[in-house]
């Protein structure tokens, strides 16, 4: 595309997506329910561990690997991986014990958990509403001709916006069982928490929701529309702390379809666990921050190939989407042919 028209398209986006933010501002918070006065920016994975991997105040986005023209490749500290949901005393106080950088000295606590649960969830409820919202404007304000838009709001509806809106459903009730729910509560189950002794080149913190496990078995249906079945998903946390990288994998108890896969991950080498856990971030999240310190050549690598995967099959129209081929597809023994950003290979010297 030409830069003149990628400038065109910016200037189209740009009140699109003013408009979509404006629509999902909060007028309460989520958590104490106070009157929201001004909207608090709120970092989904902690800005000390950002800081860890950032060179020059800058980080790369998915879109670095995606390559859309008309989204940023990069963000700065203050604005990558933002939310708005919640108020400026919340933010300050319920994920304080996650927060501290001495407290992964330690072991990590329930507290921790359930405290990494909640803004996982803050994050995911923001940044599908945005997406309803992107779609929305984007149909209101680009197609003129009413019988056009009428089309593209079906088909919209059927691709995408009726799946995210069950999904943003399932996720404000899972929040508020959180919510509701003591902190002491051992409500979840650690698959692995592991260090590693460097500095690895990207952040990650997001719930993944597995379709199928390492030799391609069932586990979640993603293309269900059945409101009473409930997608189970591991949480996933990479932190780059400032002279090493923990890695947290764990998953609510009661979500007893990852017993399978716990059991062929477990017997997996370690070197082959931090690929398998590599792996996932890149074929089922946008969520990753990527280092301005990083080798540039990873932009060119498989590692693209499989973020790519993301963006085609997340909405899919058909009878039966989630065949044995579409399972298959998403198999972790994969894992060998992605680059492995977690290994020393990757790691990045100490940013001061």
């Amino acid at each position: 595309m030409q830069k003149e028209d990628i400038v065109k398209l910016k200037k189209k986006f740009t009140p699109i997506k003013t408009n979509a933010i404006k629509k999902i501002k909060p007028n309460l918070c989520i958590i104490c329910k106070k009157e929201i006065n001004s909207t608090c920016v709120s970092h989904s994975i902690p800005k000390f561990i950002l800081k860890n991997i950032s060179r020059t105040g800058n980080l790369y986005t998915w879109n670095k690997l995606v390559g859309i023209d008309i989204i940023e490749n990069n963000k700065g500290l203050r604005e990558a991986g933002v939310f708005r949901k919640i108020c400026r005393e919340c933010d300050n106080t319920i994920f304080k014990e996650y927060e501290t950088p001495d407290n992964y000295q330690k072991s990590i606590t329930n507290t921790m958990l359930y405290q990494i649960s909640i803004k996982i969830l803050l994050n995911n409820i923001y940044t599908r509403e945005m997406s309803v919202n992107l779609v929305k404007e984007s149909i209101n304000q680009l197609i003129n001709d009413k019988i056009s838009k009428m089309l593209y709001e079906h088909v919209a509806n059927q691709m995408c916006l009726e799946p995210e809106k069950m999904t943003i459903k399932e996720e404000y009730k899972k929040l508020n069982i959180i919510l509701n729910s003591s902190k002491k509560n051992i409500r979840y189950k650690m698959i692995f928490n592991y260090k590693l002794p460097y500095i690895v080149p990207y952040a990650f913190q997001d719930e993944i929701t597995l379709v199928s496990d390492m030799l391609g078995n069932s586990i979640n249906n993603v293309f269900s529309k059945d409101e009473k079945y409930r997608m189970q998903s591991i949480k996933l946390c990479i932190f780059p702390l400032k002279n090493e990288t923990c890695i947290i994998m764990y998953r609510e108890k009661q979500d007893k379809r990852y017993i399978r896969f716990e059991h062929q991950f477990n017997k997996l080498t370690i070197d082959d666990k931090i690929a398998v856990i590599n792996y996932m971030v890149f074929l089922y999240s946008e969520k990753y921050l990527i280092s301005d310190y990083v080798d540039k050549k990873i932009f060119d690598s498989n590692i693209a190939k499989y973020s790519e995967m993301t963006q085609h099959n997340i909405y899919c129209i058909g009878d039966d989407p989630y065949t044995k081929e579409f399972r298959m597809k998403h198999r972790l023994d994969n894992f060998t042919n992605c680059e492995n950003l977690l290994s020393a290979k990757y790691a990045l010297l100490k940013i001061e």
